[in-house]
Parts: C-alpha cells; sequence; structure tokens
C-alpha cells in the first residue's frame, strides 16, 4: 500500500531515490526532499533527467551534467546516472534476453552502480557501467542526439552501426 508523505520526509522512507523530472525543476526537487540538508547522504540516488533543449537537441548547462548538479545539491548522495534514455513505457522488458535494452550508467560509487544495475536487471534490461560520474554529460549528449534523430523522424537504433559480435567482450 502506497502512502502519502510530505517532500521533507521522503527522503527518510526511501533506500533509493530516483530523480526523473524536468531540467527545470531539479534543484526545487532536490530542496523540496532535503538534499541540501544532507536528507539523501548515503543513498543510491539515480539521475533520470535530461537537460536537453528539445528543439536543438543540445544540452542546456554550458557546462557539467545534470547528475553533477544532483551530486552537488545532495552532498552525500550516491550519484548514478541511469534510464534517463528509455521512456517508463519501455519497461519492463520481457523479451528475448539477448535482446535486452543495455542502458548505461555511470557513477563514482560501487554499491551504487551495483544498486542501479541490479534496478535495471529487474526491469528486464541490462546495465553497461560507462565510467564515473564525469562521464554522466557524455549520456546526457547522447539523449539530445537520440531526441533529435527522432524529431527528424527516423529510429535512433538505425543511427548507429551494428558491431561485429566477435568484437565484444563477454558481460558478467
Amino acid at each position: 500500500a502506497a502512502t502519502a508523505v510530505e517532500p521533507a520526509g521522503f527522503a527518510g522512507r526511501a533506500d533509493v531515490v530516483v530523480v526523473a523530472v524536468a531540467w527545470e525543476g531539479l534543484e526545487t526537487a532536490l530542496s523540496l526532499v532535503g538534499g541540501p540538508r544532507g536528507a539523501l547522504a548515503g543513498k543510491t540516488v539515480l539521475d533520470c533527467t535530461n537537460p536537453v533543449d528539445f528543439a536543438t537537441g543540445g544540452l542546456k548547462p554550458s557546462s557539467g551534467s545534470a547528475a553533477e548538479l544532483v551530486a552537488r545539491s545532495a552532498p552525500g548522495a550516491q550519484v548514478v546516472k541511469a534510464l534517463h534514455l528509455f521512456a517508463g513505457a519501455s519497461w519492463p522488458y520481457t523479451g528475448p534476453r539477448d535482446a535486452a535494452p543495455v542502458v548505461a550508467i555511470c557513477g563514482d560509487e560501487e554499491p551504487a552502480l551495483e544498486v542501479a544495475a541490479g534496478l535495471v536487471r529487474d526491469l528486464g534490461g541490462a546495465a553497461a557501467v560507462v565510467g564515473g560520474l564525469g562521464r554522466a554529460r557524455q549520456l546526457e549528449e547522447a539523449a539530445g542526439f537520440v531526441m533529435t534523430v527522432v524529431a527528424a523522424g527516423h529510429n535512433p537504433r538505425l543511427a548507429v552501426p551494428d558491431v561485429d559480435p566477435a568484437l565484444l567482450s563477454p558481460t558478467p
């Protein structure tokens, strides 16, 4: 059963926090749940925001990333950039395992990356850790690219070449 709570009491009830808000509301959302006051310290925080100008596909922040803003605005939080390229309707994935969506994730804390990867697996996907939180801007730029290809009327899956399976290393 769901229980309604005030935003300020939310963080104390959660082990994992998923931030999926518009870029313009990111700092306000974090403030409402006490991020700047340390309420998210020690928690895994998944940043799913897309700080993209939908008209151009470019990123709105001139430097850094939304995920890095989350980390600065929520001291002590273990931030992972994840799931920002997939609409909620994409999940759960129940098709063949060898065709499961691959979710690129990045973050600086191994335990938080493991939590994020587990959640991706629970949704039916496969997680690909691509580095530390410093890679988040690159992932956010990829979202802008995907949105631009979609806006041009094309499938973004067809906008990048297939890779010869022999070149892929096995995943654990």
